[in-house]
């Protein structure tokens, strides 16, 4: 009798402790599992394809930590659409690096919009991050976004006479010293890298085209100088800047070429340039046209030139 009861007491323990340990495992799966049913999925983590890029190539096991395994919207300019041997569809978007992008893998399902990408074409898609492969980082599940119309109307001051708009002009022009006729890379007064320094401009111009702040605020160091009126700024308030006024405005930017840039001041790691900005922005009211007289200010940190300073006048 005695040893019936053992045995009752015992199987009792062995089921209240398997009794807990099921209520322990699954409750807060349950919770987990019901909130992100609410949402449909788990909040994309957004970051651009340059961003994503160096945050790798400056530290790898760092940005497995931040990425890897997590769902990313990933905003970029796409390179080039393809195939792998396996026949399945991939996008790479354009880095600071020519010949290492940001590897998207897509769905089955992206395969049809795919076909209706083109080169240059900014885009966003919603991944899971795969670490990364010989130097390019991988995405994985891609999910392209439907293009966003994204409102936002520069707000910069408007030429002498915003009507009046110049011949067009060549959009790739050289940077010039505004105390010589032309700027010779080959120079021993000029140590600094000038191919880094053009490719910065361009990523500014299709930033500025892209409408995106998170683009356009990767552009710009920490800390900004002068930003327009402002001085002394962060670059998390640049972002902020840009991203409430995408949202108040209904105009885009179609258009933004860089004109007649020159050389006021130069250094190793410091430059300071004047430039027109030829721009068009297109709302409901129809496209407006303008050519902007700016300078701009840019300093080369962990070897990339980035934005310190922007002012524009009248």
């Amino acid at each position: 009798m005695h040893i019936k009861r053992f045995f009752f007491f015992v199987a009792l323990v062995v089921f209240a402790i398997i009794l807990v340990n099921v209520v322990v495992k699954h409750t807060p799966q349950a919770s987990q599992s019901s909130a992100e049913s609410s949402s449909g999925q788990p909040p994309a983590q957004t970051v651009s394809a340059e961003r994503l890029f160096l945050d790798y190539q400056q530290n790898e096991i760092s940005a497995d930590s931040i990425y890897k395994g997590r769902t990313l919207a990933v905003t970029g300019t796409v390179s080039s659409i393809n195939k792998d041997f396996t026949d399945s569809a991939f996008l790479m978007l354009e880095t600071s690096n020519e010949f290492m992008g940001v590897h998207a893998g897509l769905r089955d399902s992206e395969v049809s919009k795919a076909s209706g990408l083109s080169k240059g074409q900014v885009i966003t898609v919603v991944c899971e991050g795969h670490g990364m492969i010989i130097g390019s980082p991988m995405l994985k599940d891609c999910v392209i976004q439907p293009e966003q119309q994204k409102s936002v109307e520069i707000p910069k001051p408007p030429a002498s006479n915003p009507e009046t708009i110049p011949p067009e002009r060549s959009q790739q022009q050289p940077l010039r010293d505004s105390q010589s006729s032309a700027y010779t890379p080959d120079s021993q007064e000029q140590p600094f890298d000038m191919a880094a320094l053009t490719r910065a401009l361009e990523n500014w111009a299709k930033a500025n085209e892209s409408n995106d702040p998170t683009l356009l605020a990767n552009c710009y160091a920490e800390q900004v100088d002068r930003f327009f009126l402002r001085t002394n700024v962060t670059n998390t308030f640049v972002h902020d800047y840009w991203d409430t006024w995408f949202k108040e405005h209904d105009s885009r930017v179609t258009m933004f070429k860089i004109k007649d840039a020159t050389f006021e001041n130069k250094a190793t790691a410091t430059v300071t340039l004047r430039l027109d900005e030829e721009v068009v922005t297109t709302s409901s009211r129809g496209a407006v046209e303008r050519l902007i007289p700016a300078q701009l200010s840019l300093k080369k940190i962990g070897g990339e030139w980035m934005i310190t300073s922007e002012r524009d006048f009248k």
